[in-house]
């Protein structure tokens, strides 16, 4: 089988938790068990600074990489953990956010490789139905991944 070629440099992806519970932490999962707090919490947001590398398959699609990335190709994505925060939680929560990266595209790519100062930034909401912290496959908001600037984030104060 011959070896897959890079398509670019690393990726910088942004993932913002917008509306998160004040009583529920995240953490980024990196492997099977290693997880890792968010670059930033502000009382609206909280905001994950994560690194892939994008791929070109042999069948000329793309793949990512890297220690973030979970799933089987063809459905590859990010898991953000939660859990209750400290005494003051009313309930234990224990959850996973599964984002996907399926939904980025040759030209979002092509993009970063254009300009790696650039990263790609995906929103989702971090409350759940049930009113606990966001689970299982979210829901991106707006149009999804999206090319920004490292200083266009909404997670400031």
């Amino acid at each position: 089988m011959p070896a897959k070629t890079p398509v670019g440099q690393e990726m910088h992806l942004r993932i913002v938790i917008d509306d998160s519970l004040a009583s529920v932490r995240w953490w980024s999962q990196h492997g099977s068990i290693e997880q890792r707090p968010p670059q930033s919490i502000f009382p609206r947001a909280t905001t994950f600074e994560l690194v892939v590398r994008a791929i070109r398959t042999d069948q000329g699609t793309i793949d990512f990489r890297g220690d973030v990335v979970q799933g089987p190709r063809g459905g590859r994505f990010v898991y953000l953990n939660s859990g209750a925060g400290g005494a003051t939680s009313e309930r234990p929560w224990s959850r996973r956010a599964k984002i996907t990266l399926q939904s980025i595209t040759d030209a979002h790519v092509a993009a970063l490789v254009a300009d790696p100062t650039r990263v790609l930034e995906a929103h989702f909401h971090g409350v759940a139905r049930d009113g606990g912290p966001a689970c299982a496959s979210v829901k991106l908001l707006g149009e999804g991944w999206k090319v920004a600037t490292p200083h266009t984030s909404r997670t400031s104060p």
